[in-house]
């Protein structure tokens, strides 16, 4: 019994960049800050090109937004007349495949930027005229074609493989810039648990206060499983309009399932 919980103490999760060839990724996520909730749910197909780059693209995606009475809720699979611009051509965008270079487990470049811009360009235009957007739609969508928020987007889902000691990373905690340090323990050979906190600016009218954050990261042979990332704490505000500092219950979590 000795010697198991040692070797489980020394093991270190597979490589957790998707596997190569086909696979596809259920992606869950919800926000909650205050009174506003918003949750999307989306489906990534993967094909892993060998080289550490691997190929991307969206094939549904649907979310919500609410606050107190109002509500917005988008299915790419039901168009609809009421759907909001962005989240209409977000998706349009997300449908064409774009190209990643991995390091670590984790997205480190695009591939081809200005091809992706082009292609994705080619599908706002598209959506633009299926959907009879109005012209003023076209800044939305060129502001969506974004190679950076690619990468920031898709590293939430593969964060990369965490190291030895402290894991410290950047990341996005309720919409506020952050950085998350953890600490690892493996809880078998193939999953780790990394829990830790995350701090925000240190300048400004926003701070975040007393987040915790649990990273749960499961992979076998071929690659990530699973992954499970929570957060939890504060958000402070401080209202210029009212000269006051407000606080606000912050959670989120995203949930990454290989099928």
């Amino acid at each position: 019994m000795t010697l198991v919980l040692l070797l489980l103490a020394c093991a270190r999760p597979l490589a957790t960049a998707p596997p190569q060839g086909e696979a596809v990724y259920d992606v869950a996520v919800l926000a909650a800050s205050g009174t506003r909730v918003i949750s999307s749910v989306y489906s990534l197909e993967v094909s892993g090109e060998g080289a550490g780059v691997y190929t991307f693209t969206t094939l549904h995606s649907e979310g919500s937004w609410e606050e107190g009475a109002e509500a917005v809720f988008f299915d790419s699979n039901v168009p609809r007349p009421s759907d909001p611009w962005p989240l209409v051509l977000q998706h349009a965008i997300s449908t064409v495949p774009v190209a990643l270079r991995f390091e670590g487990g984790a997205p480190s470049a695009m591939v081809d930027e200005e091809g992706w811009k082009a292609a994705g360009l080619q599908a706002v235009n598209a959506e633009m005229v299926k959907r009879d957007l109005p012209e003023q739609a076209r800044t939305t969508g060129l502001q969506l074609l974004d190679p950076g928020g690619v990468l920031r987007d898709l590293r939430r889902n593969f964060p990369g493989n965490p190291p030895e000691g402290a894991w410290s990373r950047a990341v996005s905690i309720a919409g506020v810039p952050a950085r998350v340090t953890q600490t690892c323990e493996p809880q078998g050979p193939r999953r780790v648990v990394c829990r830790g906190t995350a701090q925000g600016p240190t300048e400004g009218a926003t701070r975040l206060h007393e987040v915790d954050v649990v990273t749960d990261i499961t992979s076998d042979g071929q690659g990530l499983v699973s992954l499970e990332h929570t957060y939890s704490g504060t958000l402070v505000l401080y209202d210029p309009g009212q000269e006051r500092v407000l606080d606000r219950p912050i959670a989120g979590k995203r949930l990454v399932q290989r099928r």
